[in-house]
This record gives structure tokens, C-alpha cells and sequence, in this order.
């Protein structure tokens, strides 16, 4: 049988009340059992009115700490709503029903100098450091300029001339024939990054935020444009259009005039790479992140997030949909078409919620594949399905979907980044230049230097070389 439900004795006054001794909670006296936790009351004594008061003012008390908490936790349960609800809301209107804007058009279809020219400090719109000049190491030294000032960035080359920016603020221009100097340029402080040569334009950024286009015949001043910030990296032209990623903002300059058609504030306050393209994807690399743009209307689409983020981005790629990031420490692989997921917006929230334990662990995309980067990387180059990475004493050479690794070698006295020809890998060493079969990393030729060249670059006047003290060869 069940226990009794309490009953009150027919003699108890109603106003009498006993106190269980099992769980303090008042039930009317003659009850059997306690009400609240079934403890046998037989026997008890009716508390005195004081005692009564007494622990009726305690449930009270109880009561309103029960209520406050009650509110509480459904004001906390509306913040977490709130939070968790506008960014969603947010992302999903940015991803599926936010047009962005349309930009105004550039007046000329103006892009990077191709065929034959080194127009970036990477060589191309994709940062791939290749060509499809041929070119082998047997030439004469047609001609060697000693401009007594280092270089503070690497050159550029077009059919014409060898550009080259010095330490001390000048723009030099050297002719591809001869080597005598066609024009220079000072510009205001010093050079951060090379400049970008766009057929007849050569544009260049500066850290006091211009963006300057000269003529690349005489070097004379076309227009200039204000980024408004200052600027570490080059500029990229493409459809008439002047890609630059100050520190902050990227803007799209027409080529023609230097009107700035839009301005994109990517809230990066240290941008490290010159961006790369590929069709109509932009790519920005900042300290610790890879941000993937719209290149014709300036969206942000997405961004990617360097796991080693106390080392700055160094180096980007983009070669056949794939980024390629480099920090002094790692190597990273990353799908231009990757999309932050829908609930990216939340996810803050969301980890905070797995602190908590009230939620699982939030989900990340991962990256196509990371490796650890050759100590003293410095610099890759990207063709045919490889990437191939210099550093201090060896070539590694991997899968650039699968990050596997094809091969590695021992290379003792590297001094520059590769280049990929058409012959070979080219790599320049302490005191020659190395060709080197690209899928097995087996010796295909060499070259002995008089001096030691630490840049070399491939275009159709020739090979040139870059020494560490101002010096500029050309083999042909």
C-alpha cells in the first residue's frame, strides 16, 4: 500500500502549525507527514507563533531570491537570443540577400604587363613567381651597373627597362639593352614595396598613404591618389583598375586618372602582402589572415585565418583556385572559393556556450592542408600542380592540392627565391645560378657568377641579376 496522503487531526486548531525536523518546512499540526518530504511528523510539538513568523519570513525570502533568479535567467536567456540572433541574421542578409553595390568602371582596360615582363616583385598577377620566357644559363654578361645603393625592394622588368627602387628613395629605370639609366624618380621617404608595371604606367605605393602612376618612358608624374593610409605592398592592375591594400583600407584607383572608384575598409591595420588574383578573385594578406575578395565589386566573400598567427603572412599565391599562404614557419593551402559557414556570425556566442558546457564545440573549416615551412623560407614558386619552397639550405617541393611532398633536397647557399622557366627551376646560390629539374629537384645545369646575385628575374631581354649592393647584370 501507499503512504498516507497527510490529514489534519479533527481536534488540531487550524492556526497551529508544526516545523518538520527533516526539511524545516511548517505543515498543520496533527499531520502525519511532512507535505514536503514525507517525514513522519507523529509526535511533534506545534511551534510557537514566533517560530512560525519566523519561517514564513524565511520562505518568503526564498521565494523573492527564486523570482529574481527566475528573471535573471530569462533576461540572460533574451541577451544570448539577441546575440545569437542579429549576427546570424546579419550574415545570412550579407550571404543571400544584400546585392552589393554596383562600382563605377574604369575609363581602360589597362592590366599587368604578361608576356616577357616581370611586372611584380612575384612576377605576375598570382604571385607565382614563373614565366614563359626561356632563357639559358650559357649567355654573356651583357652588361653590369653598379648603383652604389642596395635595393629595398626587389625589381621589375618589362621589354624596355629594369626598374629598380633604392634604399635611399629613388626610383632608378635601366635600360634592358645597355644598362645606362633612362630616368630617376625620388619619391617622398623610402620605398616598402616594388612598383607594378601596367604597359606604359609603372604605379607605385608609399608609407605616407599616396598611390603614384608614372609615365615608365621618362618617369614623369601621370597622377597621384590618396589611400588615406599608409601603404606596405604594391599595387595589382587589372581591367583598368589599380588594386591597393593600404593598411586598412583596399581601394580600386581607374589606372586612367587615379580616381579612386570604391573603398573597401577591411579592418586590417597591418596589411603584408601584395594582393593576388586569379579571374575574378582578389586575395589580401594581412598579419595573421588571407581575406578573399570580389575583384569586380570590392565584396569581402571570405577570410581565413592563419593558425600561426605570431608570425605575419610573408608570402601569397594563387594559382588555379588555390591560395597558398607562407609565415616564417608554416605553409598553408587554402580554397578560394572557401565560405565562412552561415553561422559564423554566432560563433563567438557559440564558444562561449562551450565554456559553459551548455553547447558543443564549435565547428571550424579547415584549410585544404598546412606544413611546417623550411627554416629561413625564402620564397615559393607555383606551376603545373607543385609548389616549391626555398629556405635556408634546402628546396621542398609539394603537392599543391594534397600538400604531399614530391621531394626535398639539400641545397647548400641559397641566397633568393626560385623562379620557374620553362627549362627548369632557376635558384640563385652563393656564387652561381642553378637550374633545377622542377619535378624531381635533380641538377639540370649551373652557371659560375663573378659575384653573388641574391634576386634573379627571366624576361625577354634576359636574365637579370640582383647583387645584396646595388650592382644589376644581365645575361644574354
Amino acid at each position: 500500500m501507499g503512504r498516507p496522503w497527510p490529514t489534519r487531526s479533527s481536534s488540531a486548531s487550524v492556526t497551529e502549525q508544526v516545523v518538520c525536523p527533516g526539511c524545516g518546512e511548517l505543515s498543520d499540526h496533527g499531520a502525519k507527514i511532512c507535505r514536503s518530504c514525507w517525514h513522519d511528523l507523529s509526535g511533534q510539538q506545534p511551534a510557537s507563533e514566533a517560530e512560525v513568523a519566523a519561517r514564513r519570513d524565511e520562505e518568503q525570502r526564498t521565494e523573492a531570491v527564486g523570482r529574481r533568479r527566475r528573471i535573471l535567467l530569462a533576461a540572460a536567456a533574451l541577451a544570448i537570443a539577441v546575440v545569437l540572433l542579429v549576427p546570424g541574421l546579419r550574415a545570412f542578409d550579407a550571404r543571400f540577400l544584400s546585392a552589393p553595390a554596383p562600382i563605377p568602371s574604369a575609363r581602360s582596360d589597362r592590366s599587368l604587363s604578361a608576356d616577357g615582363a616581370w611586372a611584380l616583385a612575384d612576377g605576375n598577377l598570382g604571385g607565382t613567381r614563373t614565366t614563359t620566357v626561356s632563357r639559358a644559363l650559357e649567355g654573356d654578361v651583357a652588361w653590369t651597373v653598379n648603383l652604389r645603393v642596395p635595393l629595398a625592394v626587389p625589381v621589375v622588368a618589362g621589354p624596355q627597362a629594369v626598374y629598380a627602387g633604392l634604399e635611399d628613395g629613388r626610383l632608378v629605370a635601366l635600360s634592358v639593352a645597355d644598362g645606362r639609366t633612362l630616368w630617376e624618380h625620388r619619391v617622398p621617404g623610402v620605398l616598402d614595396a616594388s612598383p607594378a608595371l601596367a604597359g606604359d604606367r609603372l604605379l607605385v605605393g608609399l608609407r605616407n598613404g599616396q598611390v603614384l602612376a608614372l609615365d615608365a618612358v621618362n618617369g614623369q608624374v601621370i597622377w597621384s591618389a590618396d589611400a588615406g593610409r599608409s601603404i606596405d605592398t604594391s599595387p595589382v592592375v587589372v581591367g583598368g583598375i589599380a588594386f591597393v591594400a593600404a593598411n586598412g583600407p583596399l581601394l580600386g584607383i581607374d589606372v586612367a586618372d587615379g580616381t579612386v572608384l570604391w573603398r573597401h575598409d577591411t579592418g586590417e591595420s597591418l596589411v603584408t602582402v601584395t594582393p593576388v588574383v586569379e579571374d575574378d578573385r582578389l586575395v589580401v594578406g594581412s598579419y595573421e589572415r588571407v581575406l578573399i575578395f570580389d575583384r569586380v565589386n570590392g565584396q569581402e566573400l571570405s577570410w581565413h585565418g592563419i593558425r600561426d598567427s605570431e608570425r605575419p603572412v610573408t608570402s601569397v599565391s594563387l594559382a588555379d583556385g588555390v591560395i597558398i599562404a607562407i609565415t616564417s614557419s608554416e605553409l598553408t593551402a587554402i580554397d578560394v572559393e572557401m565560405r565562412r559557414p552561415w553561422y559564423d556570425g554566432i560563433r563567438g556566442a557559440w564558444q562561449l556556450g562551450h565554456i559553459m558546457g551548455i553547447a558543443p564545440e564549435p565547428t571550424w573549416r579547415p584549410d585544404l592542408w598546412s606544413q611546417p615551412a623550411p627554416s629561413g623560407v625564402l620564397g615559393a614558386a607555383v606551376d603545373d600542380g607543385r609548389l616549391i619552397v626555398a629556405g635556408e639550405g634546402e628546396l621542398r617541393s609539394f603537392d599543391v592540392t594534397s600538400g604531399d611532398l614530391h621531394w626535398q633536397r639539400r641545397v647548400e647557399g641559397i641566397l633568393g627565391p626560385p623562379v620557374l622557366t620553362p627549362l627548369g627551376l632557376l635558384v640563385p646560390q652563393r656564387g652561381e645560378l642553378v637550374l633545377y629539374d622542377p619535378a624531381t629537384g635533380e641538377t639540370l645545369a649551373s652557371r659560375d657568377l663573378d659575384g653573388e646575385a641574391s634576386e634573379v628575374v627571366v624576361v625577354d631581354g634576359g636574365v637579370v641579376l640582383v647583387g645584396n649592393s646595388g650592382e644589376v647584370s644581365v645575361l644574354r
